[in-house]
């Protein structure tokens, strides 16, 4: 028996918003940026961000003569987290932390993480990140009488909106 395609609709919306009424969107304010807390302490603020997201493995199959192969949702993962433009300080303890793991060879040493996301001085939203580990630390390019700045690659196993 062959599998019944929905019906797609016809009454598309014509009232679909143009990008002029989104001028006051909060992320266009430039005294935006976040705060990356190891363990509930504030280690350091930097300006961007990327790579916070989820994907599901896509698993296909298909039933006995149908031609059609179908789709379903497998496991999920969660993507490794990249922050940028780490300013660099003595006594920045992220250092420890991606020591300790270089030492520790084969000891899960995971720690929590939260982004905060900050304007005008005040927490807008939070993204608490769990059992994460450094997976790389570099340094960006190093030039005379400029400040040096760092990117980090965090693995996380898990993540939830605050």
């Amino acid at each position: 028996m062959a599998e019944r395609i929905p019906n797609v609709p016809t009454n598309v919306p014509t009232n679909i918003p143009s990008k002029s009424q989104f001028n006051d969107n909060l992320l266009s304010d430039n005294s935006i940026h976040y705060i990356v807390e190891i363990e509930g302490i504030a280690v350091f603020a930097v300006d961007s961000i990327s790579g916070l997201g989820i994907e599901a493995q896509v698993v296909e199959y298909t039933d006995g003569d149908n031609p059609l192969t179908h789709k379903r949702p497998g496991r999920f993962t969660y993507n490794n987290v990249t922050i940028h433009n780490i300013p660099i300080r003595k006594d920045l303890p992220i250092y420890d932390w991606v020591e300790y793991s270089r030492q520790a060879v084969g000891e899960y040493n995971s720690k929590t993480m939260a982004i905060i996301m900050m304007v005008d001085g005040k927490e807008v939203r939070r993204w608490n990140c769990f059992h994460c580990f450094p997976v790389s630390f570099n340094y960006q390019k190093m030039e005379a009488k400029k400040s040096l700045f760092a990117d980090m690659v965090v693995a996380v196993e898990w993540f939830e909106d605050a």
